[in-house]
């Protein structure tokens, strides 16, 4: 699909959806909806999806972040589940490379713990052969002295030695997001910030949804011949939409996560550690900061709005300290937290750790399909399941026939590394021209890690504003103020002008299969194809070449921004500072440093009022209150 992934394309989008039938009609946009997209609309079924809060506002953002075959899941003898989510780690792992990284893990074994020391080299041997891990990754078991070498600063006091295996690492509401670009580049309509307000009927059989555009107010009919709620939490929420909710129902359960700097917990690789109470949490380091987490507590309350209690809090600092005595963290360490909950099903008389994981399909009496339960790392094969049965439905209502589920073979958006023999090639690529063109160091690397192949796209925008602050490329500066498009122009989603930036889509624009390539002393502008692949970058040589640090930090904070919106949906501030960047989780002080800047980038891209720009400034406020504050009791 030739159009961007840009805000200023969702009232089309809204348009294009009311206008025509749609096979599939997804409500939900975290990574099981996204999943669900991606599948459909790669098979060839006009696939819609819309959103009512940002794409993985909700579990989706506040996982553990991380794509692992469940190693306590073996221990309820859930054979099947082990091996099935082994294989989709190691295939998202190979498709996804920048956002699914392996890390290793160490799980200490003490005396009187969940698992002995033969116990957990069995059951990690096990774990190994139903996951199919890599012969480099499979486990090794150390003993105390070769344990306390790895991780010094465990508690010593009853150690017998350590299990030490992989598991992989994710960003997921970046994740998600790639996913949805996928499934955009197939031709699927997706939209955020788009509710689902009521359900349409034909003869008793639900046809489509009445959506509210959230950041304009207008209303839009969707029509399609199959519905599939994948709302995560609020599938229940949209069942009783639907009617009564009946049969099976869903059981939430809070999950909560610590972040602290490094320096006050240092840990050398991921830790999965024993609870006083019987539980397992891990310590995972990322980027200077290590996180803990996490709770397994039930939940009866609003899921949009779950919070961090003073409990939740001290529960974890307590288990880290018991597990790293030396470190005596207090409250005053904790630089942020995030609070989620899980759609499980609901099965009587177990505890939250007890429940299972596994995902199950409903189909109303009015043909409404929900989906749910699940755990991230199956979300690629709940899609199949779910669009199997879309795809069989509906050749039995027309006749038209689909294939089977080909996910399993794409790369997906920054995943892919054209004509470089790795990934890693690749990403040494990116960061040699990045260099070249004046790229803060520190930007560069976050933005290589982070956007994969897209990272690209940056460097383009980067050259672009570069060569026309120096005015030298011919490249027009935008009303937008200063931020560069993607050579668009326009009107955005709350109905102002957007303008046009400095195009990152010039004539040095090339397709995505060649290398990228520097060119010293062009005076054209940088290029970035739109589909998620790689372009050629050109450095030029005029003034903005010897820009001071200040100017190109600042350059590199808008083509981020630009790249964000045009490329990735981004409608607030919030979207950019919390799910596309993580910076309030794990960089909050460089976040509160960059709020009242990308406001009033936005705020000139989008036209906000007064209204408006107090209005956003409330939201990011809301989210850094957050991340920050533990209250004693919340009422559920």
């Amino acid at each position: 699909m030739g159009e961007s992934f840009s805000v200023e394309h969702r009232a089309a989008r809204l348009e294009r959806m009311s206008s025509e039938l749609l096979d599939v009609l997804i409500i939900g946009g975290g990574i099981t909806g996204a999943g669900i997209a991606w599948d459909a609309s790669r098979r060839g079924l006009r696939t819609g999806l819309v959103e009512m809060g940002d794409f993985a506002q909700g579990t989706s953002s506040r996982s553990t972040k991380l794509v692992h075959g469940g190693l306590r899941y073996l221990k309820q003898g859930e054979v099947k589940l082990v091996a099935e989510v082994g294989r989709e780690r190691a295939l998202l792992h190979k498709h996804a490379p920048h956002v699914v990284t392996p890390t290793p893990m160490l799980m200490p074994v003490y005396k009187g713990g969940t698992y002995g020391y033969l116990a957990s080299s069995i059951g990690l041997y096990i774990y190994d052969r139903l996951a199919g891990v890599k012969r480099a990754e499979r486990r090794k078991m150390y003993r105390r002295e070769q344990t306390e070498a790895l991780e010094p600063l465990l508690k010593r006091e009853g150690l017998r030695g350590s299990g030490y295996y992989y598991e992989y690492r994710t960003d997921d509401a970046r994740l998600t997001l790639e996913v949805m670009k996928t499934a955009h580049r197939h031709g699927a309509e997706i939209v955020n910030y788009a509710k689902v307000e009521e359900m349409l009927y034909r003869d008793g059989v639900v046809c489509g949804a009445r959506i509210a555009d959230m950041r304009s107010g207008r209303h839009y009919d969707v029509y399609a011949r199959k519905i599939v709620n994948a709302a995560g939490p609020w599938v229940d929420h949209v069942r009783r939409l639907d009617g009564e909710v009946t049969g099976k129902r869903l059981l939430l359960t809070k999950g909560v996560h610590l972040v602290v700097d490094s320096k006050r917990l240092p840990v050398q690789q991921a830790v999965y550690i024993d609870v006083p109470d019987g539980r397992m949490i891990f310590i995972i380091p990322r980027d200077g900061k290590t996180y803990i987490g996490t709770t397994d507590t039930f939940y009866h309350g609003d899921p949009g709005s779950v919070v961090t209690t003073r409990a939740d809090r001290d529960y974890l600092l307590h288990a880290a300290n018991a597990a790293f005595p030396e470190a005596k963290l207090k409250a005053a360490d904790v630089e942020s937290c995030w609070a989620g909950v899980r759609p499980l099903i609901h099965e009587d008389g177990k505890s939250p750790s007890e429940i299972s994981r596994k995902d199950e399909m409903f189909i109303s009496e009015k043909g409404l399909i929900t989906i749910a339960g699940g755990k991230l790392t199956g979300f690629r094969k709940m899609a199949e399941k779910v669009v199997d049965l879309v795809a069989d439905e509906i050749k039995r209502g027309t006749g038209r026939k689909f294939g089977r589920c080909t996910t399993g073979d794409e790369m997906l958006s920054g995943g892919d590394y054209g004509g470089y023999p790795s990934f890693d090639e690749l990403q040494k690529e990116l960061l040699s021209q990045g260099l070249k063109l004046g790229v803060p160091q520190e930007d560069l690397k976050i933005w290589v890690a982070r956007y994969g192949s897209n990272a690209a796209h940056l460097l383009a925008r980067y050259a672009a504003l570069r060569e026309t602050e120096s005015g030298n490329s011919g490249v027009a500066a935008g009303a937008a103020g200063g931020v560069a498009s993607a050579g668009q122009t326009g009107t955005g989603s709350n109905g102002a002008s957007a303008g046009a930036g400095a195009s990152a889509k010039g004539p040095a624009a090339k397709a995505v299969a060649g290398r990228i390539t520097v060119s010293v002393g062009s005076t054209g502008a940088a290029g970035a194809s739109a589909s998620g692949q790689a372009a050629t970058v050109h450095a030029g040589t005029g003034a903005g070449a010897g820009a001071s640090a200040a100017a190109n930090w600042d350059r590199a904070l808008r083509a981020e921004l630009d790249y964000a919106i045009e490329e990735e949906m981004t409608c607030s501030a919030v979207d950019f500072l919390l799910r596309r960047t993580s910076m309030i989780l794990f960089d909050r002080k460089r976040a509160e440093t960059l709020v009242q800047p990308v406001l009033h980038l936005m705020g000139q891209r989008f036209g906000w009022n007064d209204a408006q720009c107090k209005a956003e400034l409330a939201r990011v406020q809301a989210e850094l209150k957050a991340v920050t504050e533990f209250p004693e009791f919340v009422q559920e």
